[in-house]
């Protein structure tokens, strides 16, 4: 019956990563743009080269109207400076770390320091001089590391809660199906395993009875 329990929440889990598929190619990946996030940021920021990386909201006006130019950006940045966005909501940990407290807001990494973009003229030209030397005319920050626990149970929600609510969204007849056949075999699973525990101490008793009538 254990098998049983595995192949169920395995099967959940496998159609939730399949309906989360189809939206993923729709994220910042399309155009060399990475998203990063507190479960992939030491593995990108800290192992790869020049990064400029946007601050935003997914509800912020003034950030939906960047998104032309920074995906331009990216198109021309490709091979010399790595582009990525960072949502501020779904990663506060990233936001906090980097003093943002408002968006759009913009940071460049270069030899494990951090410049903030303080300009508040924000186009692709502005971007460009910042990159290339307007940077060396701000101040210079260390680069924030984030934790292993922040950074594992990130990739925890990404590779298994963020599926699981998609699917739920996307077919609630269907995750409520599965998700009632997992608890059902769960529940016998427990109701079995305590059912030894109460019998248990039952047998030890009995042996002892045994044992004297053999003695008469």
């Amino acid at each position: 019956m254990k098998s049983l329990l595995f192949l169920a929440f395995f099967a959940t889990i496998l159609v939730c990563n399949v309906a989360n598929a189809g939206e993923s190619k729709s994220t910042d990946h399309d155009h060399k743009i990475i998203f990063i996030d507190e479960g992939n940021y030491n593995s990108y920021i800290n192992n790869t080269g020049k990064w400029f990386i946007f601050f935003y909201r997914p509800t912020c006006p003034h950030c939906k109207k960047l998104k032309p130019d920074w995906e331009n950006l990216s198109v021309m940045m490709h091979g010399k400076v790595n582009i990525g966005t960072i949502n501020s909501i779904s990663s506060s940990t990233l936001a906090s770390a980097f003093n943002v407290s408002n968006v759009p807001s913009f940071v460049y990494i270069q030899d494990g320091l951090v410049y903030k973009f303080g300009n508040r003229q924000r186009d692709l030209e502005t971007w460009i001089k910042f990159i290339e030397k307007d940077h060396k005319s701000v101040d210079d920050h260390p680069l924030p590391k984030i934790s292993f626990t922040i950074s594992t149970l990130k990739k925890i929600e990404r590779t298994l809660i963020v599926p699981m609510r998609n699917f739920a969204r996307a077919y609630p007849y269907h995750f409520a199906s599965l998700l009632a056949i997992f608890v059902i075999i769960l529940t016998w699973i427990l109701y079995k395993v305590f059912a030894r525990i109460g019998a248990a101490p039952q047998e030890k008793n009995i042996k002892p009875k045994d044992a004297k009538s053999k003695k008469e």
